[in-house]
């Protein structure tokens, strides 16, 4: 594992679309990596920037606190008028003209040229995910879910009164939504139903391979969340069980490389790895919390935090 940056800003987002193209984000900064080393923008009255969302190496969105929404277009940065001045949260798009964000009660999109706004004043949305541009999904604190169809945002399901915080899918008749206490919701293209997961610890992430691939000869689907915990489901069985990660640490994330390694990341420095079928620990060299991690091509992984004081760490690890 290598310390590939020290920012003196705490870090909450990290993605990319290639292992000479990573992206990330947060206390008034965006870190960008090239393969070579990492270049850094902090000129402007930069905010805080909670997510970022890369469609391309020259096409990224990036979201923050106060309506902030950078974009990375035609090799420069531009600032884009959001029309809010409400935190957002989260960012995801299928194309250069389709994108979406959330946060303090308000859902927005992007049609390549400006940003449209639906209001809802009672929420705060946690996370946007979608299938396409008119199959997307926002969570949100009161334990609803919105769906787009390609024209509107319908006006939420009901789930629970717990917060939605996490949402990740393999197509419309899976969808995963993690919660608090344990709570799991899958959605069957009908209906919305709770998952057993035999857990009451807080959810953080929920992450799964695409394709349904096997899993060491299973079919696998991950949530990880509260005091290290770290759940699998079968899809052949349909069942969650829980696996013993080895730490008590609060795990706040989880992704795949594209040789599909699975790794989680969290509070004091965490990095866990699948190995066959169990989790194995690996040396970070650093003991802040890592709030997000990514998977990328060649076997690349990425993660990023920071600590009590706001200083950052960006790890990495992969091939050299």
């Amino acid at each position: 594992m290598r310390h590939t940056e020290e920012p003196a800003e705490w870090l909450y987002g990290i993605t990319g679309t290639a292992s000479d193209n990573v992206v990330a984000v947060g206390a008034g900064t965006i870190l960008g990596y090239d393969g070579l080393g990492w270049t850094r923008r902090t000129d402007g009255a930069m905010k805080r920037l909670s997510d970022v969302w890369a469609f391309s190496k020259n096409d990224v969105i990036v979201v923050g606190e106060e309506g902030t929404i950078m974009r990375f277009y035609r090799n420069r940065w531009e600032i884009l008028e959001s029309g809010t001045l409400r935190d957002l949260l989260g960012v995801w798009g299928t194309a250069r003209d389709t994108a979406f964000a959330v946060g303090a009660g308000r859902i927005l999109q992007f049609d390549g040229v400006s940003w449209s706004r639906t209001i809802f004043p009672s929420e705060l949305f946690y996370d946007v995910w979608g299938i396409s541009g008119d199959a997307v999904y926002a969570t949100s604190s009161t334990g609803r879910v919105y769906r787009y169809d390609g024209v509107n945002w319908d006006s939420g399901t009901f789930l629970t009164s717990k917060p939605m915080r996490a949402i990740w899918g393999i197509d419309q008749d899976n969808i995963y939504v993690a919660s608090h206490d344990g709570l799991i919701m899958r959605h069957d293209g009908v209906f919305w139903s709770s998952m057993n997961t035999d857990t009451n610890n807080d959810l953080y992430a929920i992450w799964g391979y695409p394709d349904k691939r096997l899993v060491f000869g299973t079919h696998r689907l991950f949530a990880a969340g509260a005091e290290g915990t770290i759940l699998t489901y079968d899809y052949v069985t349909r069942r969650w069980t829980q696996m013993t990660s080895g730490t008590d640490r609060d795990l706040n994330g989880l992704t795949h490389t594209s040789n599909g390694d699975l790794y989680a990341c969290g509070d004091a420095g965490t990095i866990l790895f699948l190995e066959y079928d169990s989790w194995v620990p690996m040396e970070s060299g650093t003991t802040e919390l890592l709030a997000g991690i990514s998977g990328l091509t060649g076997g690349m992984m990425f993660a990023v935090g920071g600590d009590a004081v706001f200083s950052g760490v960006v790890l990495r690890y992969g091939p050299e």
